[in-house]
This record gives structure tokens, C-alpha cells and sequence, in this order.
């Protein structure tokens, strides 16, 4: 067996702890911007106008619809992870309710999604970096995966000081497009057009237009 007393109380060697913290930590401000960083991805700048465009103001019911569906996930991994606390993953969580054959599928389907995610998400990237980069788009995207990559394995701190400033890059253009926003409905900047009829009219929640709408919605919120 292996001696416990070389061991910390944390499970790790004090020489691995040392090399460990030789490369940084992060810090609560790095956590709190990846949090938020990390629900807001390129989709969002790229995806969210063309759904507007193709199925109008309805898209805000497929957003609040799958925004409350997460929050329950969420909310169910809490329930399960307090009841089972140290179980893990939920990949673990699902291995022990459903036996091993849900588990390993249910792993090796969160990297297929994952691996899916990386490709979109870097395209996207790559099409908002064409104005200012004339580089192809498979060009772009692969530069920036190779970027990211590097970002990783460089060391803990690096990685938590990118994705600090540029999550925090993302979240104050979204502020900005929501500040834009207002002023355009309060009537400050842009056309003048009356709210009621943009969100209203042509069909835009009316039972007729409802299931191709909805169509639409699930097709881009997808992405």
C-alpha cells in the first residue's frame, strides 16, 4: 500500500505541491470572469442576429425557455453532488444512477460536444476577426486554437489573466449592446420606430407563425 504519511491531507505530495504552486493560482477575480466568460461565446455575436432576423422577437421565448432549462440542470447536479458529496463528475453522477455503459457513453458524448463546441466557436471567432485580419476563415480558426492551446499549457497564471481581461472584453460589449439598445427604443440615437409594432407585428407571436417560428429559434439557439 502506499504510505500515507508521504501524502498531504489534500492527497498530493508536498514535492508536487511545490512544483504546483510555482505556477500560479488562480484568484477569485479570475474565477468570477471565467464564469461569466464562459457562457458567452462567439454564437452569441454571430448567431444571435441572424435568429433575430430569421424568427423574430419570438426568439426571446426559446432564450428564456432554454435559459430555465439550465438553471433546473444545474440545479439537479446541485441536489445530487450535496446528496453524494466527493462522487465527482457528473459523468460519475450518471454512472452510478445508470450503470457503467450510461456513464462511459454519456463521457465520451461530452467530448464529442466539446470537440464540436472548439470548431464552432473558433469559426466564430475567426469570422468577427475578418475585419480586421484578411486571413481565410479556416486560417483564422485554426490560428486561434493553436493561441488557446498555448495559452493552457504556458502556466495557471497566464491562463487566469487571459480569460480574465478577455472575458471581461466580452461582458463590456454586451453591456454596450445593451446600453445601444435602450437608447435606440428610447428614441436617442437611430430611427424612431414605434416598440409595440416591432415586437407585435408581423406575426411575430401569433399562433399561425408559432411552430415555424419556434423552428427557427430551436435551429439558431442551437448553434
Amino acid at each position: 500500500m502506499m504510505d500515507k504519511d508521504k501524502l498531504s491531507h489534500q492527497g498530493f505530495s508536498p514535492e508536487g505541491a511545490a512544483s504546483l504552486s510555482q505556477g500560479g493560482k488562480l484568484k477569485d477575480r479570475h474565477i468570477a470572469m471565467i464564469a461569466l466568460g464562459g457562457v458567452v461565446g462567439a454564437g452569441l455575436f454571430i448567431g444571435s442576429s441572424a435568429a433575430i432576423a430569421a424568427a423574430g422577437p419570438a426568439i426571446l421565448l426559446t432564450y428564456m425557455g432554454t435559459g430555465l432549462m439550465v438553471v433546473i440542470v444545474i440545479r439537479m447536479l446541485g441536489e445530487m453532488l450535496l446528496a453524494r458529496p466527493g462522487i465527482g463528475t457528473f459523468i460519475d453522477c450518471i454512472r452510478a444512477a445508470h450503470g457503467h455503459w450510461a456513464g462511459f457513453l454519456s463521457g465520451w458524448l461530452y467530448w464529442l460536444f466539446w470537440v464540436v463546441t472548439i470548431g464552432a466557436e473558433a469559426i466564430g471567432g475567426a469570422i468577427a476577426m475578418q475585419d480586421w485580419i484578411n486571413l481565410p476563415v479556416w486560417s483564422l480558426a485554426f490560428l486561434l486554437i493553436i493561441v488557446v492551446n498555448l495559452i493552457n499549457l504556458v502556466s495557471v497564471r497566464v491562463f487566469g489573466e487571459c480569460e480574465f481581461w478577455l472575458s471581461l472584453v466580452k461582458v463590456v460589449t454586451i453591456v454596450a449592446f445593451c446600453a445601444l439598445g435602450l437608447l435606440s427604443l428610447s428614441h436617442f440615437i437611430g430611427p424612431h420606430p414605434k416598440v409595440t409594432h416591432n415586437v407585435l407585428g408581423h406575426e411575430a407571436f401569433s399562433l399561425m407563425a408559432g411552430v415555424p417560428s419556434l423552428q427557427r429559434c430551436q435551429l439558431f439557439s442551437s448553434r
